[in-house]
């Protein structure tokens, strides 16, 4: 699974291994899903591997390395010869336009300017509403050079390969978006009676199929939460992404509060927190919602255990699989103790900081 919604683009890792589903595998006829699967498109697409593109060649080949891409798939391999090709048959012209594009804005940024267009947007649309974006507030020769740089990426080697791919990922989509409907999945509805919190009513979680074998990204617009991933996501990870971000709806009931702020300031002795803070928390969170998400990620492997029984016994931060194994242990019961309360315990008898 990955951890998403953060300005930061990470490897694809299936963190956790699953036993039981335990599904309803009859469809009601008023059914209707709050997560939809969709196939690759241009807004999505274009932007994720001009910078994949960067990446492989230009920024950090050493990371993004064939044996990276070798080791994920066999289309992911065939991708990634793709992009030295593409690369290498570019002029010097295109190649610091790539440089100055990546240099100047990070993928991300770029991606969620588009990201609330519709999915049939032309390459006219993408780039027009980049150049016109207030946050990003590009500077004319750039707009020039951005204008010129997609325009020819996109004819001379993008539109075909898009096209060529875009068929298999249209399948793949639907036989999710079915696979969901058969087992009348209703994540919303599963995490509510976890937590005993409610989400408001209008969220949804979209996630769009990238070409990009080996990273994600994740967007937040209103109430849609979306995420772009690679062809060869397991299902479960469908369902578990969601799990881990509307965990963070919850967690918005009392991760303010006065008890809360309180602990994290303790939490600024913590060796173990800090650590792994300076060491990669920084890039994508401040402090608080670091230390936050350990709960948060905690909270989503024990709703993970709930609904698939899955097991864990890796962290991906520091307190993550302490805090699903105090909640195991606990049977947590919403009916019985709030989510505010049992966090507030874990912090205190578990971490100690209030001796």
């Amino acid at each position: 699974m990955v951890i998403l919604i953060k300005k930061i683009l990470i490897p694809i890792i299936t963190f956790f291994s699953f036993f039981a589903l335990g599904f309803n595998n009859s469809t009601s006829s008023n059914y209707k899903s709050d997560i939809v699967v969709k196939g690759i498109t241009l807004k999505v697409s274009l932007i994720q591997t001009a910078y994949e593109l960067y990446n492989v060649n230009v920024k950090n080949p050493k990371e993004f390395n064939e044996d990276l891409y070798k080791g994920t798939s066999y289309d992911a391999y065939k991708h990634y010869i793709w992009l030295k090709d593409t690369y290498n048959d570019m002029d010097d012209d295109l190649k610091n336009s790539l440089y100055d594009i990546f240099t100047t804005n990070d993928s991300w940024s770029y991606s969620n300017a588009v990201i609330g267009l519709d999915d049939n947007s032309s390459l006219e649309d993408i780039i027009k509403t980049i150049l016109n974006d207030d946050y990003l507030n590009l500077s004319p020769s750039f707009c020039k050079e951005f204008d010129n740089f997609f325009t020819s990426f996109y004819e001379d080697y993008f539109k075909s390969y898009f096209y060529k791919n875009k068929a298999s990922y249209e399948k793949k989509a639907n036989d999710i978006n079915n696979l969901l409907a058969s087992k009348e999945v209703d994540i919303i509805n599963f995490i509510e009676s976890s937590s005993g919190l409610d989400i408001d009513n209008g969220y949804s979680y979209t996630f769009y199929y990238s070409l990009n074998p080996v990273e994600s990204q994740g967007f937040k617009s209103n109430k849609k939460l979306i995420s772009t991933i690679p062809k060869n996501t397991p299902y479960k990870d469908i369902i578990s992404i969601p799990l881990h971000e509307f965990s963070h709806i919850i967690f918005e009931y009392f991760v303010n509060s006065d008890e809360f702020l309180d602990a994290y300031e303790k939490l600024k002795d913590d060796k173990k927190l800090t650590k792994m803070y300076d060491k990669v928390g920084k890039y994508a969170y401040n402090y608080k919602d670091f230390c936050s998400e350990n709960l948060i990620e905690g909270f989503s492997k024990f709703l993970n255990y709930r609904y698939f029984q899955g097991v864990y016994e890796e962290n991906i931060y520091v307190y993550d699989l302490d805090f699903y194994r105090y909640l195991r242990k606990l049977n947590f019961n919403p009916q019985a103790s709030s989510l505010k309360d049992v966090s507030i315990n874990f912090l205190e008898k578990t971490l100690n900081l209030y001796p």
